[in-house]
């Protein structure tokens, strides 16, 4: 190690003054978050093994938690700790010892700015018992960090989770990844003409008809004829035109910020609108959490809610079988007594 760290600095005083200049600002740019005491300690040493993570059959979670005011300045810090874990995880090809893959799931994703180790991820962590799961604020997040690579994002993605978004590109996009439907349409059209004519016999027709005694009786009124004519034709087509299963808009309207509704597009699969359970409202999540908004419960008072609500939800259960119960054996007697009735 001793000759690795005299060799970069040889090449750093190798360097001519601007570039060796340029290079140190560099460092101590992306280094100042450990002038912080708290990052301090945490890189004065180490209480797990990051090889664990794909290694220990039993399992490991790492929790990288920075304060919403902080995540700016700690980007780097989370920069330095995710880089390690992915080489960690690229070391060996095995599969990871728990039987499988292992879940990196970064919140706020557009904090690391543009990292190559997640773009290459998101091409090939899945080879190395990887699974990345990527969260962003809407698309123009995406493809403002990675302009060149957004699409090996939402192209490798086994699933994409869409809720709460209202802006022009992601709705758009949502609509044509969900696809079109055929719309058939019969289009009637009625047509109708409508015709006279008149004829008024010629000169010779009259002397004619006036000379012979059957053309003197009628002469006067066959002096003009009159005809009419309608006609009235009707078509009926059929027409074939394709419209989007969702329009934009609609996504705007119906998966908003304030609807408890998301879309989910599995790989394969036909888009889907399922509810979105919020964590902190209870449900199967009570006591798996640190409160951090009303109700402020503890997890020994979330557990208790927890009881509660499936002791309640017993007794309700409870009383709908008896409800059933008792409907057929009404049933059951109404049937039997209609039997007798028939057979008498």
């Amino acid at each position: 190690m001793t000759g690795v760290i005299a060799g970069a600095a040889q090449n750093l005083l190798d360097m001519s003054d601007r570039e060796r200049g340029s290079i140190l600002s560099t460092v101590r740019r992306n280094l100042e978050f450990l002038e912080l005491p708290v990052y301090r300690r945490i890189f004065a040493h180490s209480t797990f093994n990051i090889h664990d993570l794909k290694n220990d059959p039993q399992g490991m979670s790492l929790f990288l938690c920075q304060p919403p005011h902080k995540m700016t300045q700690g980007s780097r810090f989370l920069r330095v700790v995710v880089g390690e874990a992915f080489s960690a995880l690229y070391e060996s090809l095995n599969p990871p010892a728990t039987g499988h893959p292992v879940l990196c799931l970064l919140d706020e994703a557009a904090v690391l700015k543009h990292m190559q180790v997640l773009e290459d991820a998101a091409g090939y962590a899945a080879g190395f018992g990887v699974k990345l799961w990527t969260v962003w604020q809407d698309l123009p997040q995406l493809k403002r960090i990675y302009p060149h690579s957004y699409e090996t994002f939402l192209n490798n993605a086994g699933w994409i989770q869409a809720f709460g978004v209202s802006d022009v590109t992601t709705t758009e996009y949502l609509s044509k990844r969900i696809g079109q439907t055929e719309l058939r349409q019969f289009v009637t059209s009625t047509s109708t003409q409508h015709s006279t004519s008149t004829s008024n016999p010629s000169d010779g027709q009259r002397m004619r008809s006036v000379l012979s005694m059957r053309g003197a009786a009628t002469a006067l009124l066959n002096d003009q004829g009159f005809s009419n004519s309608l006609s009235v034709t009707t078509n009926e087509n059929e027409q074939i035109k394709t419209s989007p299963l969702i329009q934009p808009d609609e996504i705007d309207r119906h998966f908003s910020r304030e609807e408890q509704n998301q879309i989910l597009l599995l790989k394969g699969k036909p888009a889907m609108a399922i509810d979105r359970l919020n964590y902190f409202e209870g449900g199967r999540f009570l006591g798996k959490f640190d409160p951090d908004r009303p109700p402020y419960w503890t997890k020994e008072e979330a557990a208790i809610e927890a009881a509660k609500r499936d002791a309640a939800q017993q007794v309700v259960n409870k009383q709908l079988l008896a409800k059933a119960s008792t409907w057929l054996k009404t049933a059951s007697r109404d049937l039997d007594k209609a039997l007798k009735i028939k057979k008498s």
